[in-house]
């Protein structure tokens, strides 16, 4: 069926057909507006964020003892991640997470 099958429907008016235009809302410039803060939020976060890495790159140059504790502790944090990894809990025949668990067992007691 077309849509100049039905008398007074056009095909601009259909939504199944693709030819909708969306109209000029009034919510348009807010929605733009917000995206432009958002930008702008996410652009000084990013400068903040590089400004204290290239100061932590600064002081592990110049500081050679907190370039041996930072290396200490990359290789303590990757021993723990291995360790984490290798010998976590067997994974149980119960699929559901501690999550359900935990508010079935609140349902089970609030019952009482």
């Amino acid at each position: 069926m077309d849509s100049a099958d039905f008398p007074g429907t056009s095909s601009r008016d259909d939504l199944e057909y693709g030819a909708w235009v969306p109209s000029n809302s009034k919510f348009r410039p807010s929605l733009k507006q917000k995206i432009r803060s958002g930008q702008q939020h996410l652009g000084s976060l990013i400068r903040q964020l590089d400004s204290i890495f290239s100061s932590g790159v600064v002081f592990l140059r110049r500081n050679s003892t907190a370039r041996v504790w930072s290396v200490v502790y990359f290789v303590c944090l990757h021993l723990w991640d291995l360790y984490i990894q290798m010998f976590h809990s067997p994974v149980s025949d119960d699929t559901r997470s501690g999550a359900v668990v935990s508010l079935e067992n609140i349902n089970n007691t609030g019952g009482v």
